[in-house]
């Protein structure tokens, strides 16, 4: 069995104060999970994608913190991170949070609500300019006062932002200037996910301000939590509480007959996202398995594969990686691997809005910074799977050539899938054995200015 390197070294997770943003002061706050020494001499910030969390890092991270000398990883849980109510799985029992979620067996006479749209509508306005400024209270935190060097990296969505974030102006100073180095696994704008997106809205970057104005008013008559094509449709808390609690049965019983299996398939329609049910009985490993293999693209991983036979069939590892390298970070509390409250305008202002990090009538309309792309110095690492199908690596190039970076390291991996790079066991891993000596080299040498 391929095992869990992450699980042997716990983070340590803190919360630290965000900006003041629209709704309660109590939710002007994120979180971080910190990695490897107390007092490092530099720091790596991961921004997780979308609908993701911070323990998608759970496994990648301590390897990271062993490879480079000094370096620290800060796992980024953003701020809609409150919403998710995770009692349930906080008692490490399957049984009981199978009930708790479900509604048919409450803890104390409580069972889960998922958060109502008409109680965060002020979500709605949770864009970039919210996240851009915790995330900047984030980094200045890492630096402490100039002392260390910070290298900000971010997976998927959370690499999408990168470039955005590198051209933010924050009263006069751009985001890049309190940086060491750039990492963008599997991520970027520039028409990095052309393919990706085809087919949805976010093929369509916002042209004029009346699209703009348009988009805006059609997200005040919907949800202001994103439930878009990377679930099928469904609301991304259903994803969340999914795969986590399936983890947990498959962390306490892999090898019984699944527990969700069967009940997945009495649910009413809609309620499971078509494709999750495996067609033959399955173990509680192989069902987990099975849910990461096609939920989606965004999600698959090189984990495995259900066996030929058997009654119920047991999951066979593959020699990348395992369902309980998959589960370590979904089943990690506090802090899990899914985001499940993400908030649709922080996609409307990066992907649509930004997507090639310009300032326009857009942007200004919007509120947007991205002021500085010409003027960005800082060394770029990009790593592309074969999810973008070359287009990543297309648009991490068109990035550098629009900057001012003075090298940049482009890696590719067709076979790898989305979520690979943070998964599969380091000896297979290409993200893993190329990313080191980047870190290494950018970690050296006095902090930014």
């Amino acid at each position: 069995m391929v095992g869990s390197a992450g699980a042997a070294e716990p983070p340590r997770r803190v919360a630290i104060e965000g900006a003041a943003g629209p709704g309660p002061a109590s939710y002007d706050r994120v979180w971080v999970s910190k990695y490897g020494p107390r007092r490092p001499s530099s720091v790596l910030v991961l921004i997780p994608g979308s609908p993701s969390g911070e323990a998608n890092f759970t496994e990648i991270a301590p390897y990271l913190t062993r490879q480079v000398p000094g370096l620290a990883v800060w796992a980024l849980d953003r701020r809609p991170n409150a919403f998710e109510d995770v009692f349930g799985f906080e008692l490490n029992d399957p049984d009981a949070a199978l009930g708790y979620y479900s509604g048919l067996g409450p803890i104390n006479g409580a069972s889960f609500e998922p958060v109502a749209d008409s109680a965060a509508p002020f979500v709605r306005k949770w864009g970039a300019a919210v996240a851009f400024k915790d995330l900047h209270r984030v980094v200045r935190k890492a630096r402490d006062h100039g002392r260390r060097k910070v290298i900000l990296g971010g997976h998927s969505f959370g690499g999408l932002t990168i470039p955005a974030y590198a051209a933010w102006d924050f009263h006069g100073r751009a985001g890049y200037r309190d940086l060491a180095g750039m990492v963008q696994i599997d991520g970027t704008l520039f028409g990095g996910f052309n393919d990706a997106f085809r087919g949805t809205e976010y093929a369509h970057p916002l042209k004029t301000v009346a699209e703009a104005k348009q988009r805006l008013a059609a997200l005040a008559g919907q949800s202001p939590f994103e439930d878009d094509f990377v679930t099928g449709g469904a609301p991304t808390w259903i994803l969340g509480v999914a795969a986590e609690l399936a983890c947990q049965y498959a962390e306490d019983a892999p090898d019984e007959a699944s527990a969700l299996q069967q009940l997945a398939q009495l649910a009413p329609g809609g309620l499971v996202p078509p494709g999750l049910v495996p067609p033959v009985a399955v173990t509680n490993e192989a069902f987990v398995g099975y849910l990461f293999e096609n939920a989606a693209y965004f999600t698959r991983v090189r984990a495995g594969r259900i066996a030929d036979t058997g009654d119920p069939r047991p999951w066979i590892d593959s020699r990348y990686s395992s369902v309980q390298r998959v589960c370590a970070g979904f089943t990690q509390e506090p802090g899990n691997g899914m985001e499940w409250y993400f908030p649709e305008r922080l996609s409307i202002d990066v992907i649509r809005a930004m997507q090639y990090v310009r300032r326009t009538p857009v942007t200004d309309y919007l509120g947007l910074r991205p002021w500085h792309l010409r003027d960005i110095d800082t060394p770029l690492y990009f790593f592309a799977t074969g999810l973008s199908k070359g287009q990543g690596a297309k648009g991490a190039r068109r990035f550098f050539r629009s900057s001012s970076i003075p090298e940049a390291t482009i890696v590719t991996d067709p076979g790898m899938g989305h979520l690979d790079p943070l998964l599969d066991v380091p000896r297979h891993n290409r993200f893993a054995k190329t990313v080191v000596p980047f870190l290494r080299q950018v970690s050296t040498g006095p902090p930014a200015d």
